[in-house]
């Protein structure tokens, strides 16, 4: 009864909003983390929702509670190619709580990220290629290792190299070892590098995929 009474009382507080802008502004003009909360749930049933979202995020909203709130939303649903591209440039935000729920966010999407990773697979920022690295460890997508292998065969930062390795030693495939010895001889003065790639071998081997 009360969550009722409280939603009531939301309805109360703000105009029926029409449009997704109205949304926003009534999130904008809350005070109470549950009214900006209930302006965000309206939002989603409008048109141009997702991008209004993606909005709050590029905008500059700080609040953990809120952008967190924000990303749920986003994570929930398989979004639109030009939503995707506003999260592959956040993920050059200082902000790491904002570059994270990005990451959270696409690690879910399906339809459409592919055509979208297409074009940020080399970033020229270093970073952004371990987050991608990242993205495509944890994804949904059936071509994940491929990408993961386009990424480790071009790749000459060792960071992102180690991170591709670490995700192929587990879904890395017996016809991949070749790929992964051209890495170990890129960085033969590297222990971890030798170590890391040894042991995802053996690994791959385990599999016998």
């Amino acid at each position: 009864m009360a969550l009722v009474n409280r939603t009531l009382q939301y309805e109360n507080n703000f105009t029926k909003p029409k449009s997704a802008r109205e949304c926003l502004d009534n999130f904008l003009q809350a005070k109470e983390v549950e009214q900006k909360h209930y302006a965000l749930e309206q939002l989603q049933k409008q048109e141009g929702a997702d991008l209004v979202l993606l909005s709050i995020l590029i905008d500059g909203e700080v609040d953990p509670k809120h952008t967190s709130f924000v990303a749920s939303l986003l994570a929930k649903k398989q979004l639109e190619a030009s939503v995707i591209e506003g999260l592959f440039s956040l993920l050059e935000f200082e902000n790491a709580h904002i570059r994270n729920l990005c990451i959270e966010i696409l690690q879910n999407q399906e339809s459409h990220l592919e055509e979208v990773l297409e074009k940020h697979l080399y970033h020229t920022d270093t970073d952004v290629r371990i987050f991608i690295a990242n993205i495509l460890g944890n994804s949904r997508l059936k071509n994940a290792r491929e990408y993961l292998l386009k990424l480790l065969e071009k790749e000459r930062d060792i960071n992102v190299c180690m991170t591709c390795v670490d995700y192929l030693a587990e879904i890395g495939e017996i016809e991949d070892i070749a790929l992964l010895v051209a890495v170990q001889d890129r960085f033969a003065n590297d222990f971890y590098t030798q170590f890391a790639i040894k042991k995802a071998i053996r690994g791959i081997e385990a599999n016998g995929v």
